[in-house]
């Protein structure tokens, strides 16, 4: 017969929702799980007084967690200088019907490049826009203008290149493709760009089915990609990355409603658990950007 627990300590029902404040500032978000997730080892040398000689089992998660994340960074690194070493071989020297634009601010729209960017001078000039990421979606702030002729191009490129906007000094330069291939661009964003969210920052744990119920009250919607689906991993176009997902609203705006309402937000489990506020250095911090 089982004997029933004696220490006092009661079940804890699983958690339904999510709870998340909005951080006073950005400094106050850090990516440190809680303290309950993560075993400490010690690293102290022997003979120290009130230490204890770190184990072998200790010392290979220790060494495991290091290697891990030797290659995450790696990765990343690999994936920016093979997009700096395409981006340079792409610049022609020639005028071509395409110009790329540079340093464009965090969150700019198709529209700001046509209407803030171009202006209405050459606007009807402008055939397609692409907008560059990263094997793991992260946006590149590049933007590939093409035109239905050479002319305009150069026009363009005379009147954008050095441009103040926003605060940044834009870039132009001419290049010999309109868009870049990238996998995971065309698998997880197919046409929705401008309705599309980057949503990143969740412990591991973080379901997508768990991301769209607490979610329920903007207006999400699936087509030919789901309304929430996990984001890539950075460097591998067909991983999943844990705690990014990738959201699909319904108009461009509403998108924009749920980045200004999701971003800079704080996560903590200690705080879903116990309901009662707690310290910030156990907050994952959410942010949400949109895809262009």
């Amino acid at each position: 017969q089982h004997l029933p627990r004696t220490n006092g300590s009661a079940h804890r029902h699983p958690v339904r929702s999510f709870s998340h404040m909005r951080l006073l500032s950005a400094g106050s978000c850090t990516s440190q799980p809680a303290a309950c997730h993560f075993r400490k080892y010690s690293t102290a040398q022997d003979g120290e007084p009130g230490t204890s000689k770190q184990t072998a089992s200790s010392k290979d998660f220790g060494d495991s967690l290091h290697k891990r994340k030797s290659n995450q960074q790696q990765q990343r690194s690999t994936s920016l200088v093979r997009g700096g070493v395409m981006a340079a071989l792409d610049i022609s020297t020639e005028p071509t019907h395409t110009v790329r634009l540079s340093n464009l601010p965090p969150g700019t729209t198709p529209a700001d490049v046509r209407y803030a960017i171009a202006t209405h001078k050459y606007l009807a000039k402008i055939k397609t826009l692409y907008f560059e990421y990263t094997s793991g979606l992260r946006p590149l702030h590049l933007c590939r203008v093409t035109f239905y002729n050479v002319k305009d191009a150069a026009e363009f490129l005379i009147h954008a290149n050095k441009m103040s906007y926003a605060g940044n000094v834009i870039g132009a330069d001419f290049v010999k493709r309109p868009f870049i291939p990238n996998p995971a661009r065309d698998k997880y964003l197919g046409h929705a760009l401008g309705r599309l969210v980057l949503l990143y920052g969740y412990p591991q744990y973080i379901h997508e089915h768990q991301i769209r119920d607490y979610y329920r009250d903007y207006l999400l919607v699936d087509t030919n990609i789901p309304a929430v689906q996990p984001a890539p991993q950075g460097g591998q176009a067909f991983l999943s990355r844990r705690g990014a997902f990738i959201l699909q609203f319904t108009t461009p705006s509403e998108a924009r409603r749920f980045v200004r309402d999701v971003h800079m937000t704080g996560y903590s489990r200690d705080k879903e658990s116990s309901g009662q506020d707690t310290d910030h250095t156990n907050e994952y911090c959410i942010r949400a950007l949109l895809l262009n």
